[in-house]
C-alpha cells in the first residue's frame, strides 16, 4: 500500500525478468513431463531479490492452476528435524512409518493427484535446513513428485542434498548478481507516485550498493525521518542516512558472528576509508582485518604502492559505528589521528581535514597551519560546514588573513552571504596589506561572490572592485602583480556590467583581459571568457562568441582547480549560442550529455546551472513536462547555493512550464514565489523569463491585451539584449491584435546579427501580417528543422487559419494536420494560436482505422485483409489521411493521430 505522502511499502517486482523466465520454464517442464525432475536453486547474497523472485514465480504458477507450497527455513527450526517442511504434509506424519524411506515415498505420493498438475514447492533460505529436510527435498525432486525451487544465500554452506540438486542436474542453478545503479534507480522510481530527482535516485542507489532490501529500507527510513522530502512535486534527499530499525536489522544480518575486535576493526575502516593497510595494522590486529576480508565486509585495493582497505558496502560503516557507540568511536579516532598525523605533517594529503577535525574534537594542541590547510581543502570539496569550523579555529590560532578568506568561502557555500561579506570587510585592510597576489585574487573572487552573486548588491560590489583596482595602482608591488590585479578587476567589472544588461560595456571591460591572457592569468581569463561570451550571445554575435568557447574549453582542460569549471562553462556557453541561433535540438542534445556528466558533481551550483540551462532549452523546444522536471532539480540545487537569484529565475521558468500545460493556479504560485525570492537587484538576463511567464499566464486566462502589454514593456527594458528582446517582440506579435507594428523592430534587430534567428522570427511575423498561409507553413518547416516544435506547431495552426480564411479548405485541413502532428511531440503544451483557435482535421472512421494500422507498421495488403477491404480502397483511404494529417511518411502517422477519439466519428 502507498502512503499518500510517501513511497510504497510493498514495492513492485523489478529487473529479474530473465531469471523469472527460467523459473517459469521449469514450472512448465514439470507440468508437461511430470516424471522428470525439474527445479531451480537460486543463489545470491542477502537483499538481491531471491525471495521476491520466488514469490513471483509462485504467483505465476497459481494463476495457471499449478498448486504451490511455501516453506521458509530458519536457524531455530533447523535444530528440529523436518520442522521447516512439516506443515506441507500434516496428514502424513513421520511416526506412522517404520523408516524414512517409506515416509519419503508417502510424502511424494500425497503430492501426486490425477486431477491437478505437479505442484511447486518453494523453500526459502535452504542453507538453514536440517539434513533430514534437505534429504526429503532431494527425494521429491529426484522422483518428480514436485518441482522444487530453493534459495541459498551466497557464502553459506547448505546441506549436501541441496548442493546435489544443481550438481547432479536435478535443478537449474541461477546466480543473482547485484543490481546495477540504473536498475536500483528504476526500482526506487517505481515506488513513488511523484517524480524522484535524478541525483537523489543515483545517490540512494549507490549507498544501497545494488541491494534492493537495503534500498527499500533506506528509502523508507529517510522518508520517515524527513531527510527524503517531496518538494514542489519531486522527491529530494539531503544525503543523511537514517538508521531506522528495519534498516539496521537488515544490515546487521551481515555482521552476525563478528567478535568485539572484528567490530572495532570494521569501525576503524569505516572512519578512515580509504585506509592504508599498513596504518590499519598499527591500530587493530591483522587477524581481525583478515576475518573481515574473508566475510566480504571489507575489500582491499592497490593504490600507488599501498594496499588500501574500503568497506564492502557503504551501509556497513553506518551500522557498525552506531553499534559501537560514542566512547569506542572516540578511542578509534584518537588511534587513527596518532597514526595519520605524522604522515599529514610530512606530506599533506587527503587526510588533512580528518586529522584537523578530529584533533579539535579530541582536544590537545593543533597547529594554525594545519587548520588553515584543512579549511581550504574542506572548501575545495564543498564541505563548507566543516570548513567553517576549521577556518574559525584557524582565526583563533592567528593563522593570518587567509583564514578570513576561507571562513568567508565557507559562509558563501552555506548561503550566509552577509556573514561572508562582513568577514571580508573586517579583514580587507589586512588582506590587501599583504603583498600576496594569490591571496588578493581569492579575496576579490570571494567578496564578489558574496556581494554580487549572493546579495545582489552590484553597486557595492562595483565600489569594492574599484577600491581593489585603486589599491594596486601606484603601489610598491611588483609589475606582474599590478598587471594581474588590474586585469582581474576588469574581468569582474565586466561581470557586473553583464548582470545590468550593459553588454557592449561588458565586452569593452573584458577586452584587455582577452588580449593579454598571459598577464591576466587563469582566473581573470576564465571570468572574462565567460562574461564576454555570454554578452556576445545575447547580442546575436554568435560566431564571435564561438571563438571564445574554444579558448574557454582549452582553459578548462588545464586542470587547475581554480579554473576547472571552464570545461563545463564552455558547453553551457555553446548551448546558449545554439539557442540564440534557434538551433534548439542541438542545444538539448549538448546539455543533456553535460547533465549526465554532472549529476554527481559535488558543487551544487554546477548541478543547478546545468539543469537550469537544460530546462530553459527544453522549454524553447516545446517540451514543458521534461523542462519542469529539470527545473525542479535546478531549483533544489539552487536552494543549496542560491547564486545570482537562481531560485527566482528557476521558478519563473517553472511558471512557464505549468502555464503551457494548463496548470494555472500552480503557475501563478510559481511566479509569485519567483518574485518573492527575487534579489533586490535581479540580473537583467533573467528578466525575459519573468516576462514570458507573466504573459503566458495572462494569455491562458484569456487576457491577450495584458499579455501583449507585458511583453512589449519587457522588450523595452531589454534594449541591449537583442536576442531575448526579439523573442519577446515575436511573442507579442502572435498574441496581440496588430503584428504589423512589431515587424519593423524585428527586422531592425535582424539586420545586424550573426545569428539568423531574428531573421526567422521577422519572416514569421511578416507571414502573420500578410496572412500568407504558404509563408506560415514555410516558417513552420523552419522552426521544425531547428527543433522548435511548439513554435512550429503554432505556425502551422496559424497557416491553417490563413488558408481557411482564403477559402483553401484542403490546404487548411492539411496544415491543421501538420500542426497536430507537431503538437503531439510537445507533451500536452498549447501556445497562443493552438489555445485560441486550432483547426483540427476530420478523418472518417474507416480512414482513422486504416491510418492507425498503417502507423503500427502493417502493409497495405495486411490492412486490407484485417479490415476486409480491397488493397486499392486501403490506398485511397491512406491518400486521404496523408493529405488531411499533413504527413508524408507512414512512420509519421502514429504521432499525427495520437489521441484520436473513435466515439466522435473519427475526429483527430
Amino acid at each position: 500500500m502507498r502512503d499518500s505522502t510517501g513511497p510504497l511499502h510493498d514495492w513492485p517486482f523489478q529487473s529479474r525478468s530473465e531469471e523469472l523466465a527460467v523459473l517459469l520454464a521449469e514450472i512448465d517442464a514439470g507440468v508437461e513431463h511430470p516424471e522428470d525432475p525439474s527445479g531451480v536453486v537460486i543463489v545470491s547474497p542477502a537483499g538481491m531479490g531471491k525471495s521476491r523472485l520466488l514469490r513471483e514465480a509462485m504467483h505465476w504458477a497459481r494463476q495457471r492452476g499449478v498448486p504451490t507450497m511455501l516453506a521458509i527455513a530458519t536457524r531455530s527450526a533447523g535444530v528440529t528435524p523436518y520442522a521447516a517442511l512439516a506443515h506441507l504434509v500434516p496428514h502424513v506424519p513421520v511416526e506412522r512409518h517404520q523408516d524414512l524411506t517409506s515416509w519419503y515415498r508417502a510424502v511424494g505420493e500425497s503430492l501426486r493427484t490425477a486431477d491437478r498438475p505437479r505442484p511447486v514447492i518453494a523453500l526459502d533460505d535452504a542453507h538453514l535446513l536440517d539434513v533430514g529436510s534437505a534429504a526429503l527435498i532431494l527425494h521429491l525432486a529426484l522422483t518428480g513428485a514436485a518441482t522444487v525451487f530453493v534459495t541459498v544465500r551466497r557464502g553459506e554452506v547448505p546441506p549436501d542434498p541441496v548442493t546435489t540438486l544443481w550438481k547432479d542436474g536435478l535443478a537449474v542453478r541461477v546466480d543473482l548478481q547485484p543490481f546495477s545503479v540504473r536498475e536500483v534507480e528504476a526500482f526506487i522510481d517505481s515506488a513513488f507516485a511523484e517524480e524522484v530527482g535524478d541525483r537523489t535516485k543515483r545517490r540512494l542507489a549507490r549507498v544501497s550498493g545494488g541491494n534492493l532490501l537495503f534500498a527499500k529500507e533506506l528509502v523508507l527510513g529517510a522518508a520517515e525521518s524527513g531527510s527524503l522530502r517531496c518538494i514542489d512535486g519531486m522527491w529530494m534527499w539531503d544525503g543523511e542516512v537514517t538508521l531506522a530499525p528495519r534498516l539496521v536489522d537488515a544490515v546487521s544480518q551481515r555482521l552476525q558472528g563478528l567478535d568485539g575486535p572484528a567490530r572495532e576493526a570494521l569501525g576503524l575502516v569505516a572512519l578512515g576509508e580509504p585506509l592504508a593497510a599498513r596504518l590499519a595494522e598499527q591500530v587493530v590486529t591483522a587477524n581481525s582485518l583478515s576475518a573481515l576480508e574473508r566475510a566480504g565486509l571489507i575489500r582491499v585495493s592497490a593504490e600507488d604502492t599501498d594496499a588500501v582497505f574500503r568497506l564492502g558496502h557503504p551501509l556497513y560503516g553506518e551500522v557498525v559505528l552506531g553499534q559501537l557507540g560514542y566512547l569506542a568511536q572516540r578511542r578509534l579516532r584518537r588511534c587513527l589521528v596518532d597514526v595519520l598525523e605524522p604522515e599529514v605533517r610530512q606530506a599533506g594529503g587527503g587526510d588533512t581535514v580528518r586529522v584537523a577535525t578530529w584533533r579539535l574534537e579530541l582536544g590537545g594542541p593543533v597547529s594554525a597551519d594545519l587548520l588553515l590547510d584543512a579549511a581550504r581543502r574542506a572548501n575545495q570539496t564543498f564541505e563548507h560546514r566543516v570548513a567553517q569550523r576549521l577556518a574559525a579555529a584557524a582565526l583563533d590560532h592567528d593563522a593570518g588573513p587567509g583564514a578570513a578568506i576561507e571562513l568567508a568561502i565557507a559562509y558563501n557555500g552555506q548561503n550566509e552571504f552577509e556573514k561572508a561579506n562582513a568577514t571580508l570587510a573586517a579583514a580587507e585592510d589586512e588582506i590587501l596589506g599583504v603583498g600576496h597576489a594569490e591571496l588578493h585574487e581569492r579575496y576579490l573572487v570571494t567578496r564578489h561572490h558574496a556581494l554580487a552573486l549572493g546579495l545582489a548588491r552590484r553597486a557595492d560590489a562595483l565600489a569594492m572592485v574599484d577600491r581593489f583596482a585603486t589599491h594596486h595602482t601606484g603601489t610598491t608591488i611588483d609589475a606582474d602583480h599590478a598587471t594581474h590585479a588590474r586585469l582581474l578587476s576588469a574581468a569582474y567589472r565586466g561581470s557586473l556590467y553583464l548582470d545590468e544588461g550593459r553588454l557592449v560595456e561588458t565586452i569593452e571591460a573584458t577586452r584587455p583581459v582577452l588580449e593579454d591572457p598571459v598577464g591576466a592569468g587563469p582566473v581573470p581569463s576564465l571570468v572574462a571568457l565567460e562574461v564576454a561570451g555570454e554578452a556576445m550571445a545575447y547580442l546575436g554575435w554568435t560566431r564571435s562568441a564561438g571563438a571564445l568557447h574554444v579558448r574557454l574549453k582549452a582553459l578548462g582542460r588545464t586542470e587547475l582547480p581554480e579554473v576547472r569549471r571552464g570545461a563545463f562553462s564552455a558547453v553551457l556557453q555553446e548551448a546558449l549560442c545554439l539557442t540564440c541561433e534557434g538551433r534548439v535540438a542541438r542545444a538539448v542534445e549538448l546539455v543533456s550529455a553535460l547533465r549526465e556528466q554532472t549529476i554527481d558533481a559535488a558543487d551544487p551550483s554546477v548541478r543547478a546551472l546545468v539543469a537550469l540551462v537544460l530546462g530553459g532549452t527544453l522549454l524553447q523546444q516545446g517540451r514543458p513536462q521534461s523542462a519542469h522536471r529539470e527545473l525542479l532539480q535546478a531549483n533544489s540545487a539552487f536552494r543549496q547555493a542560491d547564486i545570482g537569484g537562481g531560485v527566482s529565475w528557476t521558478m519563473s521558468m517553472i511558471a512557464q512550464a505549468r502555464a503551457l500545460t494548463g496548470r494555472m493556479d500552480s503557475a501563478r504560485a510559481a511566479l509569485q514565489e519567483a518574485r518573492a525570492r527575487a534579489p533586490r537587484e535581479p540580473s537583467t538576463r533573467s528578466r525575459a523569463d519573468d516576462v514570458i511567464a507573466e504573459s503566458l499566464i495572462a494569455l491562458m486566462a484569456g487576457d491577450s491585451v495584458a499579455a501583449e502589454r507585458c511583453l512589449l514593456a519587457g522588450a523595452g527594458e531589454l534594449s541591449e539584449l537583442a536576442i531575448p528582446r526579439a523573442r519577446l517582440l515575436h511573442l507579442a506579435a502572435q498574441v496581440g491584435g496588430s503584428p504589423a507594428r512589431l515587424l519593423r523592430p524585428l527586422q531592425e534587430i535582424a539586420s545586424n546579427m550573426e545569428s539568423d534567428l531574428p531573421h526567422v522570427l521577422a519572416e514569421h511575423t511578416a507571414a502573420l501580417v500578410n496572412r500568407d498561409g504558404r509563408a506560415l507553413m514555410e516558417s513552420a518547416a523552419q522552426f521544425s528543422r531547428r527543433g522548435m516544435w511548439l513554435q512550429a506547431a503554432e505556425s502551422a495552426a496559424q497557416g491553417s487559419r490563413a488558408f481557411a480564411s482564403a477559402g483553401a479548405t484542403t490546404a487548411a485541413t492539411k496544415a491543421a494536420g501538420r500542426s497536430h502532428a507537431l503538437a503531439s511531440r510537445c507533451e500536452g503544451a498549447r501556445t497562443p494560436a493552438m489555445s485560441l483557435q486550432m483547426s483540427t482535421p476530420h478523418l472518417s472512421r474507416r480512414e482513422l482505422e486504416v491510418a492507425r494500422l498503417a502507423g503500427q507498421g502493417l502493409s497495405n495488403a495486411e490492412i486490407a485483409a484485417h479490415l476486409v477491404l480491397s488493397v486499392r480502397t486501403v490506398e485511397s483511404h491512406l491518400y486521404q489521411s496523408f493529405a488531411k494529417l499533413g504527413v508524408t511518411h507512414r512512420d509519421q502517422l502514429g504521432a499525427a493521430i495520437d489521441g484520436a477519439d473513435l466515439s466522435r466519428g473519427g475526429r483527430v
